[in-house]
């Protein structure tokens, strides 16, 4: 190696080394390690042998004399590999050995010649050998005594060689290797401490420093190899560093006694930083240091001879070149030695004063940094002299020292820097942090504004500042302000406090006076520092100053510098702070803009305001760059404005140009920017091309660079195509599409194509044809560039995996709700994969393109799985998007169709480019993980995995086999490979992840979880549950024996986790297991036996009573809007609930059928299953959701049961349990459905018929006797087989009746219109009187509940009458059976009954409204009856009874026996909120009429109750009752108060009320009584307004109503990935705040409106109940006295007449201006809303006889629901008396229209929606009227006759069969369409009360 350079040699060698230390395992490498680990170093043979490979000779023997460079080299390397490998004893010995022997050494001549290294080789080899000396001694490898003893003697000997040497060894090894070991112990992290020998001590002699000084100074001869070496180091160190010079020898020895001491004082990182140690923490002095005390005066009288002799030499002659080095070493040697010896040493102090004294004894800036932080660091350890300390800094900032001085800089310099750090750190030594604020106020009293007076606070100046600052002169003061700029600003920036940095900002700020660009300057300069750390607002305030300061500059180039430098750092400070991201883009972008347009009023040039244009570039570049400015993110409209005026002025300023009119670098910038700008079309609205356009000033503006002739011209240079276009548009929407083209052509370069796709999102855009057509074409144009710039990358290779996520987004467009988007992006895609196919070799790609057909299958199915409330979006977790589609299902359809048709089209090319990358891409998606686990209910699969399988067993096209002919049906093909290939995936993939599965190791994980599981507290993954089973599996497999306990867990686990993904999981499991494993099929059987008789046990799925079934008029009932989450959340954990068994009995049927004839111990555990489920068959779900499961179970029972030979008796009892559970599914009243899911209807009608089929072909035998003995010979019950098959044949009637009834059921709520096209049509069969009397007699002789329902589906006089006989005759049988009374009882007591009544007593309890009834006069008052309502009222919830208070009320009329007030008066003691709702009630009915002046015959009753209730209040309750009924009397005072202002204008009005508003003192726990559910915590004291009425003062007013709102509760999967417990997770209450407002009404009866209401609210538990898609929103009214009340107001909703009077034109164009386009998302979704709350209000409407509809009681809210509001005519009557409006309800023109067309999916489900709530509430038409029948004695004006209630039950139609019912209402619905009558009576209205309608 003697050949290379000393630089490489030595790289060479140190790579070996640190090859060798981190242990390599090969050949020499591997050898030389081992024996550098084990023998001495350097004298072991073999490492002699590398060495001499190395060119270095062997160590055997000493070195020759003098050195070889190679030898250096070499020594170098070992010291490396000593440093680097573990420390060893015998490398350090050696290292010791070299080290004493190394000053004696002499060095090769031609040493001198390599200057390659920055180092001599002497100066390298004294560092690596010191350097790994104390890198072993610290790591205890040696002893530390020997080594610092030797590192010692080494420097002593180097310094004592120089009297002993000549002058050539001086120069070229003495003096570099004492530099190398100065070196060394600087950046050595050593820790020496007290007990250590100092390295040093004795100053350098004077013959010893004169020798080195003769050397240096010498006139070497060239001709020698002395003076050669002697030369070439000197010119050495003259390029690469320092001189040499005698100085070198004093500052080793300084800088080794620096590092000694300041070791010894605390660790440090580093020796060289090591004495600033005491300035971060207290240290620990070390008392009586004498030593210390001798080192601080050495270097002290170091300091003096040194400065003495630069005095000196300052005439005579240039200093030593290490002077100031010494100067600096000795202040740091004696500040670490002072703070050693634990005394300050005065001596010092004064040194640094004078250093820090303008003028300074010395002016160096590296010399007074160290003096302030010696200082600093003194003043640490000895506090005393902080005050003197400071005030040395304070004067020594404020001076004008030119140390401070930044040629061109605007920041401050590094001894600023340094003073003020220092100064801070004094500060907080002070421990007064009011000394903060009185710092900073002292510097900034010294601030000078020219002839401007200081605005600071005046500060008491010390004398000793002034003094300074008063002989400052005056050029000076700028620069002095300026320091003093960077002065406050770097300490609030060291304070690092909120408060102080916030002032210290706010102070700059008010002296940037723009009068000294040096001064205005430093202030910006610290404002953009201070932006880093300031809040919110102070960071506005700087932006918006900088910014002003730019908006006024003239011509001053420099202060034009200073404002961009300022505005760049201020870009990178905002892009460092996420939260101040929009506020700094806005006031940039502004700026822009007002250079751009607010300067063309100026008289400034065109060039002018284009340069200061330019000059932005940057800082917006700066910024979006550093912030990685998401475009796609969230961006406010406000934002993109801004942008999109930008760009225009980009456009017209000659900066978008083609030949491009700026420099490249400019143009770059604009590349970026382009990055990051969002769409110039986000959140615009429709009418952009027509409004915006028309009035941007920046568009009208006729003074930018470029006319507008110049923008059209160029535009159509740029698209020829469109020249027509480009001269025939209007010149703003030629700008705007050049501006266009000129962006989106930059962000293509970018590589970013796909954003101008969004431009046609906007309709606007779309509709106008011209700016479409040539919005395409620079599409077509932008893609283009991007092909091409694309080009460019791929033919480089270099294409950034960003171009995916684009292509990614081109997909996405692909399926956009606009046609025309979608054209336009399948263009583009198009285009891309024509000209690169293989973009489609990316899995990125290649997944989203197939998650997008899996999203569009879900959308399409979505008609299907909620009929009539379409979802919108659609998210694939996999690839992380979400698709928004119209509700249209033809679109959705069409969507799916041709991206399907693209799709394959796209993969095959992709597929022919590259087969075996796409198959691996396909195998990999088909391989992947779900998206999300759908519940099969929802009847969903994934079509991209089954496109990805079609297309992965495709035979490429160009493959050799495509040539090859069909044979019959069968094409060729890729299966046999892509089967082969995916099986070894797999099979290989589970054994590498599961080849070391432990059977001890797996049961600990199967038991863990099972604990888990059994806690509920298991948080899980599917992937992981996947794993871990799949693990079992294996190994279960595997086994040589079979090991049931872990089979046990791989049953047992899925089961007690009981979700869909769980059980699905785990069939998938136990399949592969009995594949595998035949012989563990049995024991796998058993175990399923048992883990589903556990489900049994726990109550858990199909045996869960948790959402059984509920009567929905006996629930709470809330005054709300109808809760559609709530019922999606319902529906789901319904859901949740059943599925897992469904899938467990999907498994158990599948295995059945393969095991059915060949094991009968397997057949045996299914009937196993079937007997321990059906013989629980009363604890069965009776959700609706659950009706297809116990139909499947039974099914599935009875071929069981059918297919097994099994003994007689058995048979019989398996049988008789099957029919019992069939038919307890009848038992409960007749339902329908929940939700909408027609897959669900579909799948139950399915089970159903399966049901019938097995009924049907099901007959017993009997005929396996186990015993032959005749006693045995009978059935169990004694039947015999005669007698048993007769009850089978009674009972298969029975239930196939039951069940043909169910199937047409289902059948007309999947077709409620009965029309053949939409589905199955129920059959018209009609069964005979005579067969519902014997069906009704067989179901009562062993199942009476049964009997107690079929009238309700027979819905046949027979049947009702025979099943009131049996009652009647037999009431004990159906006791238990709350349904049974109303046969028992009836409309009055019947003499048959009444011997009977006793049996009351024990009556299961009935609905709330059924108790009432009975308290009421024509049951006669019976005791028992009484007895039993009242025990029925106080079983019930008290939140139940609150909903029917006014009837309970009503109850006092003939409470003779006092039953009612009993009732009344106990609950108000249980219910605070019960009390005073019947308070109010009881005073509001103790009158009638509006005037309130008529007493009610129950008025003393009513006033002796209310005393009685208020008299027994105490306490709390009493307080409470006081503080609400007191604040709501002041609220309804108004009104009173209000009467001597009625005939006053209206703003009179709302004075008063404002005024009596604001003396309400809402006091704690007060509410409104409209709002009893909530607390009243605030009031809006302006939101009062005065009502229009003649006579009355009614008003409003808005309250702030605090409620709780439960949150959590049941989980809801949309997706299981997450495998949660089943149990229900407890919700928690939180609060939440809501303004309601309130019409506080005098001289109105309410209560009729309170009926209305509470009808509606009925109505709405019945719809939900069913899960219908049926929007109510039933407000509260409150009665509260004679006359009065409190409405509450629907909120955000405006009225029909509201809308006329708006002049608009009809409902569909409210809908268009509030919710956009009709194609637009919130359009269809308001549409949607519409339509469900039309249907239910129709209803409510038909059934309640809802009056006086004009279009001021008609409501549109907020979601586009209808609401009706004031029911003052309900029954039979209407305004005037008469009934002129249709009977049926209204439904207009302008409605239809709404919702589509006659013809239209719209109106189809109106009508749908309206039949189905017609069939829903009829089941509970009973309970209706008897809620309307008991207010009939209040004398509401609707009770026409006694025959009212009649004509009400008479509409609900309970005499027709539901087919029949479902014609009736068709027809009701076809008499409303349009009635004539409605638009009478709105022209009637507009006549007389001027309300506007649309015909």
């Amino acid at each position: 190696m003697d050949f290379l350079d000393s630089n490489l040699h030595q790289s060479i060698l140190g790579a070996l080394a640190a090859n060798l230390a981190s242990s390599s395992t090969q050949d020499d490498l591997s050898l030389l390690t081992e024996s550098f680990s084990s023998l001495e170093p350097v004298t072991n043979g073999v490492v002699n042998g590398v060495l001499a490979r190395l060119g270095a000779p062997t160590t055997d023997e000493p070195a020759a004399d003098p050195i070889t460079v190679q030898q250096v080299e070499s020594i170098i390397a070992f010291s490396e590999y000593a440093t680097n490998a573990e420390p060893s004893p015998a490398h350090h010995g050696r290292l010791l050995q070299l080290l004493r022997d190394a000053p004696t050494w002499d060095v090769e001549p031609a040493l001198g010649l390599q200057a390659s290294q920055d180092w001599a080789p002497p100066d390298r080899l004294s560092h690596a050998l010191i350097s790994s000396v104390l890198v072993l001694t610290e790591a205890g490898a040696g002893d530390r005594s020997s080594s610092l003893t030797a590192v010692a003697g080494y420097q002593k000997a180097l310094v004592e060689e120089i009297e002993r040497s000549e002058g050539h060894r001086i120069i070229g090894y003495l003096l570099p290797a004492l530099n190398g070991a100065r070196r060394a112990i600087n950046e050595s992290s050593f820790t020496w401490n007290v007990s250590d020998a100092t390295l040093s001590g004795a100053t350098p002699a004077e013959a010893q420093l004169t020798a080195v000084a003769e050397a240096i100074s010498r006139d070497w001869d060239l001709s020698t190899e002395g003076g050669r070496l002697a030369l070439a180091t000197l010119r050495q160190y003259e390029t690469s560093s320092k001189s040499l010079s005698a100085g070198l020898v004093v500052l080793c020895d300084l800088e080794a006694q620096r590092a000694y001491w300041a070791s010894s004082l605390t660790h440090a990182d580093a020796c060289s930083d090591g004495w600033k140690t005491p300035l971060a923490s207290e240290v620990a002095k070390l008392q009586g240091g004498e030593a210390a005390q001798a080192a601080t005066s050495r270097a002290l009288e170091a300091w003096s001879q040194t400065l003495l002799a630069l005095q000196k030499l300052d005439s005579e002659g240039a200093a030593d070149p290490y002077s100031l080095d010494i100067l600096l070493a000795s202040l740091k040697l004696a500040t670490v030695s002072t703070i050693a010896s634990g005394a300050n040493n005065p001596q010092l102090g004064a040194t640094l004063e004078a250093l820090l004294t303008h003028p300074a004894s010395v002016s160096d800036e590296a010399l007074q940094i160290g003096a302030v932080e010696c200082l600093q660091a003194i003043t640490h350890a000895f506090p005393g002299s902080v005050s003197q300390a400071s005030s040395t800094l304070r004067r020594f900032i404020l001076s004008p020292s030119p140390i401070f001085e930044q040629i061109g800089e605007l920041g401050p310099s590094p001894a600023m820097l340094a003073a003020t750090k220092a100064y801070a750190s004094l500060i907080e030594l002070s421990g007064a942090k009011d000394l903060r604020v009185s710092a900073v106020q002292s510097l900034l009293n010294h601030f000078s504004l020219g002839d401007r007076e200081s605005v600071a606070r005046p500060v008491k100046k010390e004398a000793d500042a002034n003094s300074v600052h008063d002989t400052i002169a005056g050029a000076q003061k700028g620069a002095v302000s300026a320091n003093i700029a960077h002065a406050v600003a770097r300490l609030a920036l060291e304070f690092n406090d909120e408060q102080t940095s916030r002032l210290v900002a706010s102070m700059l700020l008010q002296r940037l006076a723009g009068t000294d660009p040096a001064v205005d300057g430093a202030v910006m300069f610290e404002l953009t520092e201070l932006a880093y750390v300031v809040d919110k607002s102070t960071f506005a305030d700087i932006v918006k100053s900088i910014y002003d300061v730019s908006k006024s500059l003239g011509q001053d180039s420099f202060m034009t510098s200073v404002v961009l430098t300022a505005q760049t750092r201020l870009a990178t400070a905002a892009a460092s702070r996420p939260a101040f991201h929009t506020e700094f883009l806005t006031e940039t972008l502004a700026l822009f803009l007002h250079k751009g347009v607010a300067e063309t009023g100026r008289k400034t040039s065109r060039n002018a305001r284009t340069d200061s244009l330019l000059e932005l570039i940057p800082v917006i570049d700066t910024f979006l760059t550093a912030a990685k400015f998401n475009p796609r993110g969230e961006v406010s409209p406000a934002l993109v404005a801004l942008f999109r005026g930008t760009w225009y002025l980009c456009l017209l300023s000659g900066f978008l140009s083609t030949p491009a009119r700026i420099a490249e670098w400019q143009r770059a910038a604009l590349v970026r920017i382009a990055s990051h700008t969002p769409g110039l079309l986000r959140g615009v609205s429709n009418d952009f091309v027509e409004t915006e356009l028309e009035f941007s000033t920046i568009l009208r503006s006729q003074t930018h660079a470029l006319s507008p002739d110049s923008v059209r011209a160029e535009f159509a240079s740029s698209l020829p195509q469109q020249a027509t276009n480009a001269r025939g548009l209007p010149v703003q929407q030629v700008i705007f599409l050049a501006t266009v083209l000129g962006l989106e052509s930059l962000r293509a370069e970018a590589g970013q194509p796909s954003t101008i796709l969004t431009y046609f999102h906007v309709e606007g855009v779309n509709n106008h044809a011209q700016v479409y057509e040539t919005l395409v074409s620079i599409a077509e144009k932008v893609n283009a560039t991007f092909i091409h710039r694309l080009t460019e990358l791929v033919t480089t290779h270099s294409m950034d995996s960003s171009i995916y996520r684009e292509v990614r987004e081109v997909l996405l467009e692909t399926s956009h709700q606009f046609a025309k988007v979608r054209t336009v992006a399948t263009r583009y895609a198009n285009d891309l994969f024509a000209n690169f196919p293989s973009l489609l070799c990316a899995e990125e790609v290649v997944t989203v393109l197939l998650e997008m057909l899996t999203v569009l299958r879900r959308a399409c199915l979505a008609e299907f799985v909620d009929e009539y409330t379409p979802t919108f979006s659609f998210h694939s977790g996999r690839s992380d998007f979400s698709i928004v589609l119209p509700d249209d299902y033809s679109i959705r359809n069409k969507v799916l169709s041709d991206l399907h048709r693209y799709a394959r089209a796209w993969l095959k090319a992709g597929l022919n480019r590259a087969p075996l990358e796409m198959r691996g891409l396909l195998q990999s998606y088909i391989d992947g993980p779900t998206d999300e686990f759908h519940s099969s209910a929802f009847g969903d699969d994934e079509m991209g995995k089954s496109v990805a399988v079609d297309l992965v067993r495709m035979s490429p096209s160009n493959g050799k086999g495509a040539s090859l002919p069909n044979w019959g049906d069968w094409k060729g093909d890729d299966s046999a490979n892509f089967a082969r290939t995916f099986a070894a995936k797999g099979h290989y993939g589970g054994s590498a992840a599961h080849s070391d599965t432990a059977r001890a190791e797996l049961l600990e994980e199967l038991d863990k979880l099972a604990e888990q599981s059994e806690k509920h507290q298991l948080k899980l993954k599917l992937a992981g549950l996947r794993q871990l089973l799949y693990r079992a599996a294996g190994y279960l497999v595997k086994a040589e024996t079979p090991d049931v306990d872990v089979l046990h867990q791989v049953v047992a686990l899925p089961v007690r986790i009981f979700t869909e993904s769980a059980i699905a999981l785990a069939q998938d499991v136990w399949t592969w297991i009995v594949d595998a494993r035949p012989e563990l099929e049995s024991r796998l059987m058993a175990e399923i036996a048992e883990a589903w008789s556990s489900t049994v046990l726990d109550r858990r799925g199909l045996f869960s009573s948790a959402h059984n079934r509920e009567d929905p008029l006996n629930q709470e009932t809330q005054y709300s809007p109808t809760d559609k989450e709530g019922m999606i959340k319902e529906y789901h954990v319904a859901t949740r609930l059943l599925q897992p068994h469904s899938t467990l009995l999907s498994f158990l049927s599948s295995r059945f059928q393969s095991f059915r004839y060949r094991d009968s111990d397997l057949v045996y555990s299914c009937l196993r299953i079937i007997l321990n489920s059906s013989l629980v068959a009363e604890s069965w779900s009776t959700h609706q959701l659950a009706r297809e499961l116990r139909m499947r179970l039974l099914a599935f029972g009875f071929c069981v049961l059918q297919g097994s030979q099994l003994e007689s008796s058995i048979e019989f009892n398996l049988r008789a349990s099957l029919y019992n559970a069939a038919l307890s599914w009848f038992a409960i009243p007749p339902g329908w459905t929940y939700g909408s899911n027609r897959i669900q209807l579909k799948a139950d009608l399915q089970a159903v018929e399966e049901l019938q089929a097995a009924i049907k072909s099901d007959s017993p035998s009997y005929g396996y006797i186990a015993s032959s003995g005749s006693s045995l010979r009978s059935l169990p019950g004694r039947f015999s087989v005669s007698s048993a098959v007769a009850l089978h044949n009674n009972r298969t009637h029975l239930l196939l009746t039951l069940l043909e009834n169910e199937a047409d059921r289902i059948k007309l709520w999947i077709n409620p219109m009965m029309d053949a096209k939409r589905g199955p049509v129920p059959s018209r069969s009609v069964v005979s009187e005579a067969t519902w009397r014997q069906l009704v007699r067989i179901a009562w002789s062993s199942w009476p509940d049964v009997a107690i329902q079929l009238p309700e589906r027979a819905k046949h006089a027979a049947a009702t009458a025979e099943v009131t006989r049996l009652v009647r005759s037999h009431p004990l049988r159906v006791q238990a059976n709350a349904d049974a009374l109303k046969y028992f009882i009836g409309e009055s007591i019947a003499p048959e009954t009444r011997s009977q009544l006793r049996h009351l007593l024990f009556w299961a309890p009935v609905p709330v409204i059924s108790a009432l009834r009975f308290l009421f006069g024509k049951f006669g008052g019976d005791p028992i009856l009484l007895q039993y309502a009242l025990r029925v009222l106080e079983h019930h919830p008290v939140g139940v009874t609150f909903f029917y208070i006014p009837q309970v009320v009503q109850a006092l009329r003939t409470d003779a026996l006092g039953y009612a007030e009993r009732f009344i008066f106990e609950t108000s003691q249980i219910s605070q909120l019960f009390c005073h709702q019947i308070i109010w009630n009881m005073k509001a009915n103790a009158y009638r009429g509006d005037a309130g002046e008529e007493e009610d015959p129950m008025k003393p009753t009513l006033d002796r109750m209310v005393k009685m209730i208020v008299g027994a209040l105490s306490g709390e309750a009493k307080a409470f009752f006081q503080r609400e009924f007191a604040f709501f009397d002041e609220v309804t005072s108004i009104s009173a108060k209000l009467k001597p202002f009625i005939k006053s204008p209206k703003p009179e009005k709302k004075a008063k009320i404002d005024e009596e508003m604001a003396k309400i003192k809402v006091d704690p726990g007060v509410y409104l009584p409209s709002n009893p559910d909530g607390v009243l915590v605030d009031i809006d004291r302006k939101s009062g307004r005065p009502l229009q009425s003649h006579a009355k003062a009614p008003f409003m007013a808005t309250f702030k109503v605090r409620r709780d709102r439960k949150t959590g509760g049941e989980v809801i999967l949309d997706s299981q990935d997450a495998i949660l417990d089943s149990e229900d997770v407890a919700g928690e209450s939180k609060t939440f705040d809501t303004w309601q407002a309130a019409i506080f009404k005098v001289g109105d009866d309410c209560r009729q409106d309170v009926l209305a209401l509470q009808i509606i609210a009925m109505h709405k538990n019945i719809f939900t109940s069913l899960g219908l898609d049926l929007l109510v929103t039933p407000y509260r009214v409150t009665a509260t006295g004679p006359g009065c009340g409190v409405i509450d107001v629907v909120p955000n909703a405006t009225s029909r007449d509201e809308m006329g009077r708006a002049k608009i034109n009809d409902l569909k164009s409210f809908f268009v201006i509030k919710y956009g386009s009709p194609e637009g998302i919130e359009f269809q979704r308001a549409r949607t809303n519409f339509i469900q709350s039309m249907a239910a209000y129709s209803l409510l409407c038909y059934i309640v006889q809802i009056k006086d509809r004009h279009n001021g009681n008609i409501m549109i809210d907020g979601r586009g629901c209808i609401t009706h509001i004031d029911f003052g005519f309900l029954f039979d009557i209407g305004p005037g008396g008469v009934k002129f409006e249709p009977s049926s309800f209204k439904l207009t023109h302008e409605m239809v229209v709404l919702m589509g067309g006659r013809d239209s999916p719209g109106f189809r489900q109106f009508t749908e929606l309206t039949v189905k709530s017609f069939l829903a509430c009829r089941p509970y038409g009973q309970a209706v009227v008897e809620t309307s029948a008991l207010m009939a004695g209040a004398g509401f004006p609707s009770y026409k006759d006694d025959l009212t209630m009649h004509r009400l039950a008479e509409r609900f139609r309970l005499d027709l069969s539901e087919v029949d019912a479902a014609e009736y209402m068709k027809s009701v619905i076809n008499n409303a369409l349009e009635n004539p009558r409605s638009i009478i009576y709105d022209q009637f209205q507009l006549s007389t009360n001027g309300i506007p309608y649309v015909r």
